[in-house]
């Protein structure tokens, strides 16, 4: 976007407002149909429905209801594991249906420490123009101190900059304990 200020338009705006609420509402499962060994990859099948049960003008949701459905292989070698996602989500927004892709790695450096490198791509064949495929670089480790908790941490940047309007890093950082 140009912004033209003898139009009225302005790079600078502001707004204090807050909202709360339930968000989007997000229904997933997976199912493994073959396992990793000798003879082929491990492969699954990924299914995700997207509710729009949030309010979209509180930036709660995004209005509208998405199906995902997404493939998943991967091949053990040893302690290094690369893997391949690759799938569809379709949007009752025409414009937002995308094709979704994940390629990457994982490689257990000990029994309790796992690193990972993954690049995620969105490609929106019938985008505006802005944004429409996204390609972003994501690093992480999981570490597993004692029992079954797990300790993760993931920081992730765009590669391709240029395309849309998105941060210039998130991080997540996490903990699992079963119980």
């Amino acid at each position: 976007h140009n912004f033209d200020p003898s139009q009225g338009d302005s790079p600078h705006s502001e707004v204090d407002r807050s909202a709360s609420g339930i968000g989007d509402v997000i229904l997933r499962t997976k199912y493994r149909i073959l396992s990793d060994d000798e003879e082929h990859p491990g492969f699954a099948v990924v299914g995700r429905i997207k509710l729009p049960t949030g309010n979209a003008d509180d930036l709660l949701g995004t209005g509208e209801t998405d199906i995902l459905g997404l493939m998943v292989l991967s091949k053990s070698f040893g302690d290094f594991t690369p893997h391949l996602n690759l799938g569809y989500e379709v949007s009752t927004d025409s414009e937002l249906s995308n094709l979704r892709y994940v390629v990457g790695f994982d490689h257990a450096l000990l029994s309790t420490l796992t690193v990972a490198l993954d690049f995620l791509g969105r490609w929106e064949p019938a985008g505006d123009g802005i944004g429409d495929h996204v390609v972003d670089a994501a690093a992480g480790f999981k570490w597993n101190p004692v029992g079954d908790a797990i300790v993760s941490a993931v920081v992730q940047v765009p590669v391709n900059r240029n395309e849309g309007i998105r941060p210039d890093l998130i991080w997540t950082l996490g903990v699992e304990i079963p119980f």
